[in-house]
């Protein structure tokens, strides 16, 4: 079950954010990682390469928007 909540995770932050729409999509999938952030950081969520692909994703987020405003 965790693998699959993982995937939907990584997938839904890992798009590209190109247009307004895909900025809410990405904030909305944000407001709900946080806002359930005791079930997809639960201890039984061992999956040690989650850990680092969510880093990766997030950091590209920023990296994108710092690009955006030089």
């Amino acid at each position: 079950m965790y693998k699959s909540l993982n995937r939907v995770v990584l997938f839904q932050l890992s798009r590209k954010v190109d247009s307004v729409s895909g900025q809410t999509q990405v904030l909305d999938a944000l407001h709900k990682l946080t806002g359930h952030r005791g079930l997809v950081f639960n201890p039984a969520n061992n999956d040690p390469e989650f850990l680092a692909c969510l880093c990766y994703c997030l950091l590209n987020l920023t990296q994108d928007t710092a690009n955006r405003y030089e």
